[in-house]
């Protein structure tokens, strides 16, 4: 199960690379495909639980705070509306 859980894992971060190109390049409906597959990183509750915590790994992921200072390259960055920006 973990192996699927690493592979849907994998699949998010491709989504979101390719979304946030489309975003960049002025497709702004790529806003909302963006904001759905961040959740599916970064959301858990009483209801839900995201792919890194299922994978055990949430608290090493390099998530940063836009208030926070410069990200360190890699990291994935939200911005306010929930879209990302992921360094390189």
């Amino acid at each position: 199960m973990t192996q699927d859980y690493k592979e849907q894992f994998d699949q998010q971060i491709a989504f979101i690379k390719t979304s946030a190109a489309a975003y960049d390049d002025g497709n702004e409906s790529e806003a909302r495909r963006l904001a759905v597959n961040l959740r599916l990183l970064a959301h858990d509750s009483r209801h839900s639980v995201s792919l890194p915590s299922h994978l055990g790994v949430k608290n090493e992921l390099p998530f940063v705070d836009t208030a926070a200072p410069e990200p360190s390259p890699g990291a994935i960055v939200f911005f306010n509306g929930g879209l990302c920006l992921i360094r390189h």
